[in-house]
């Protein structure tokens, strides 16, 4: 009787003992541009970047703002242009009732880039977008991770020549993840910030190819 009631407590403490959960958020390919030397702004080209066309459906659309947003980031970290803010690009766009999101092809980048009177005008898409849940679980361990994964197009186009410098394709993922043992249960909650991770991602791989194809 005195075994079985101590067998009974050392398992409560070891149940006990192993009861705990842990969050680690991680990248799964992690990606930063280059450390350019800063070029002298009298020597910068001018730039514009479009709110890329949302092909996934996520989001209503914030997805293809948002993949916008993170290329005038790097652009600007780059310190090799002159980039435009994005509300005197809108002012411009709405003045001739037309959409940042409009851009397709590059007639249309032309003509966008020469209301906007600069030299160099970039646009994308963000053609796939999905996020997923996986989940590894043995008797007393679990592991879950909830997972964005994304795919862009970039293009870089001369406006004065129409010329396109650059065509690229490339994909971005980053995941977040559960650790613990007996009671990690049900669903994780969303973590928004997983989507811009995985923009990042892709990205960031453009910007090196796009001071290379300007200069």
């Amino acid at each position: 009787m005195r075994f079985a009631l101590c067998l009974g407590l050392a398992l409560m403490t070891a149940v006990t003992g192993c009861s705990s959960t842990g969050v680690v958020s991680k990248e799964e390919e992690k990606v930063t541009i280059k450390d350019f030397p800063s070029r002298p702004r009298s020597e910068r080209q001018t730039l514009a970047v479009i709110d890329f066309e949302d092909k996934t459906g996520y989001g209503k659309g914030r997805i293809g703002t948002a993949a916008a947003d993170i290329l005038i980031n790097y652009l600007a970290e780059s310190k090799q242009f002159r980039v435009i803010e994005r509300t005197q690009i809108a002012k411009v766009l709405q003045e001739h009732k037309l959409e940042q999101s409009g851009i397709t092809d590059a007639a249309t980048a032309v003509k966008v880039g020469k209301l906007l009177n600069v030299k160099l005008l970039a646009y994308g898409a963000v053609t796939n977008f999905g996020m997923r849940e996986e989940a590894t679980e043995a008797i007393i361990y679990q592991k879950k991770s909830q997972v964005a994964e994304c795919a862009v197009t970039v293009r870089l186009i001369d406006v004065q020549t129409g010329e396109i410098l650059l065509s690229k394709m490339g994909d971005g993922k980053a995941s977040r993840e559960v650790k613990g043992s007996l009671g990690l249960g049900g669903r994780m909650s969303y973590d928004e910030s997983l989507a811009g991770d995985s923009l990042r991602a892709a990205i960031a791989k453009f910007v090196d190819s796009m001071v290379e194809s300007a200069y």
